[in-house]
Order: structure tokens, then sequence, then C-alpha cells
């Protein structure tokens, strides 16, 4: 317990806080996972109050108390918790946040793991429940940006979300190893059309004024061969 380190108060001073209240409620309670995971509802309370800082102390002891209703079933510090989620919480509208999940599609440059997580990111506040993990799947099968990976999970009859992201990125794998290959073909095909592009204008020169065109001819201090113009030698050049 000496050994934890607590997290900085949530408002120490007048003003807003520097880390916004959804998520140091969330280092705090990792913090008092650590501190004892038999922590009553009111030795939790008694942390929470005391990471709050002084002038978090006083935002809370000002908020408007839970209804006898909202309070049953809550603990000590459930109940002060939810006072500072109706206070520093924007209220969410579900049919707005579903509408943003479902406009939500892959980006060209965006890996299978990297869309997954902002999918997961937009449905925490849809509200999907149970069903939350089908719409992810759903909305990754409908919005990639890989037409191949939505042909093969196609093929499955209602694979579960980790199935699709494991085809997903196996696809996803293949489609890089070939695009690679591809590029490195072209590249070896682009080098070999010029050393042939570049002996066989050697070759034409050579065969019509019985001369050999070096890489050097036309430079400064080295005059040209009787017959041949500028015009070759930069034909020539422009090959290699």
């Amino acid at each position: 317990m000496q050994n934890v380190t607590a997290p900085p108060f949530f408002l120490s001073d007048p003003g807003e806080p520097v880390i916004k209240w959804k998520k140091w409620k969330k280092i705090f309670e990792n913090y008092a996972r650590v501190c004892g995971t038999n922590l009553s509802g009111e030795r939790k309370q008694a942390l929470l109050l005391h990471c709050l800082g002084g002038e978090g102390q006083e935002v809370l002891e000002n908020l408007p108390p839970l209804s006898q209703a909202d309070q049953r079933g809550l603990n000590e510090y459930e109940i002060c918790a939810r006072q500072l989620d109706l206070h520093y919480l924007p209220k969410i509208s579900t049919i707005v946040e579903r509408y943003h999940f479902g406009l939500r599609e892959q980006g060209k440059e965006e890996s299978v793991e990297e869309y997954i997580t902002a999918l997961r990111k937009l449905a925490s506040s849809c509200k999907f429940g149970a069903l939350v993990e089908e719409r992810i799947r759903d909305q990754f099968v409908l919005r990639c940006c890989s037409d191949k990976v939505r042909e093969e999970l196609w093929l499955k009859d209602e694979p579960p979300l980790d199935e699709v992201v494991s085809i997903a990125k196996r696809v996803e794998h293949m489609l890089k190893c070939v695009g690679e290959l591809s590029k490195a073909h072209k590249e070896d095909k682009r080098v070999v059309w010029r050393l042939e592009l570049s002996d066989y204008r050697r070759m034409n020169v050579r065969k019509h004024t019985g001369l050999f065109i070096s890489h050097d001819a036309g430079r400064s201090g080295l005059p040209l061969p009787r017959g041949v113009g500028m015009q070759a030698i930069r034909d020539i050049k422009t090959c290699n």
C-alpha cells in the first residue's frame, strides 16, 4: 500500500480540472483496486474524497443530492461517483452516437487493429448492450476498405467478432506481402528494360557509324566521334 502512487488531485484549485473526470475516474478506480480488492464503500469514499483535492471536495459538497430512488442499491462511494458523473459528464444522445458509429469507415492507411479499436471506442457510448460485438462485426464488414477482406468474410456463416478480426488480419498481411513482391518485380523489370534499351541504342549507333559510344562521350575535353551528334549521346544516356 505504501508503495502505491496515488493519482494527481482531481481539482486542487478553482477552475477546470486538468484531467477530464471520465479519464481521472478510471485512473482512480485502478488505484483503488491496487489498494485493496475488498475496500468497503465507506473506505473507498474516503479515498475518493482525499484524491479529489480541496476544490474537488468543495464541488462535491455543493452538488444536489441524489434522490432516494437513485441512491437505491448504491454504496457510499458509488453515490459520490454518480453525483460527479451527473455534474461533469455531458448528456449523450444515443441516436447521435449511433449515427457517428454508422458513418465510421476504415481509412486506407488504417490497420485492422486500429479500425477495430476505433469502433470499440465509438460503440462504448451507443448502448448496444449484449449486441455490441455483433454490431462492431457488422460495421467492420460493411465499412472495411478492402474488398478482398469483405469477400473472405462473406463466405463465413455468422462468424464471431474475434474470428472476423483474425481473418481480416491474415488477409491484410497477405495483401501487404503481395504488394511488396509486386513492387519489387516491377522495379526489376524496369532495370532490365533500361539495360536492354541502352544496349539496343548502342548497337544501333555502332551499326550505322561503325563507332562505339562510351558513357564519357560528349563530356568536356572529350571529342565526339565523327558522324555522331549530341542527340545520339543524349538518347543513349537517358537509358542509363
